[in-house]
């Protein structure tokens, strides 16, 4: 996960079932997997995951934060799962770097992240956002 020209700089901080935390110099990265659709008691495990990302906020408050992964939820589709995704990046200041840029907005047609052959469907799951957006210089979708 982490580039062996930084593995001396590193350090991991927190190996969990659904997301994996490391620091690289003044960044603290989490690399996350929530529930997909159909999972037993899914916002239940999305809540959880949002508790520990706030402790870690307020543990780590020096640090600038970059989130990344599999959200597997269409943050720009209203449920109860995106509204509380959405939320928790509001409540903590965060930012989505496919909105960074103008040229990077997602288009009307919905390119997607997550492809079903079978059905031909097609859906943005994955996400990265931080709360410095001043890191991100360019951000390609």
């Amino acid at each position: 996960m982490v580039n062996k020209k930084l593995q001396n700089y590193t350090e991991l901080v927190c190996a969990a079932d659904r997301y994996v935390i490391f620091i690289v110099g003044d960044l603290l990265f989490v690399n996350v997997y929530f529930p997909c659709a159909g999972t037993a008691d899914r916002l239940i495990i999305c809540d959880d995951i949002f508790s520990d990302l706030w402790c870690l906020l307020r543990k780590f408050t020096s640090y600038k934060f970059i989130i990344g992964g599999d959200f597997n939820v269409d943050l720009d589709v209203g449920n109860h799962i995106s509204d509380s995704f959405n939320g928790f990046l509001l409540d903590n200041a965060f930012h989505r770097c496919d909105r960074l840029f103008n040229s990077n907005i997602r288009p009307l047609c919905n390119i997607g992240t997550y492809f079903n052959d079978a059905t031909g469907y097609e859906s943005v799951i994955d996400y990265f956002v931080t709360n410095y957006k001043c890191i991100v210089r360019d951000f390609v979708s």
